[in-house]
């Protein structure tokens, strides 16, 4: 989870040169069983273009590719 969330402040800060980047976390549900939450990072930078984003969950793809 580390490595995820420092990977994603990296690439935030990397397209933000001049921007602002954000990084929110929630606890959505905790319980006996764990713990569950969501992670938000967000920034004023390039921005992607809609087919980028449609790519961006398929296998060993990069949005800039």
């Amino acid at each position: 989870m580390r490595q995820i969330l420092l990977t994603l402040a990296s690439n935030a800060i990397k397209c933000a040169a001049s921007g602002r980047v954000s990084i929110s976390a929630v606890i959505i549900n905790d319980s006996e069983s764990g713990l569950t939450g969501r992670v938000e990072v967000a920034n004023t930078g390039i921005g992607l273009s809609e087919e980028a984003m449609s790519k961006l969950f398929e296998k060993c793809v990069q949005a800039d590719a």
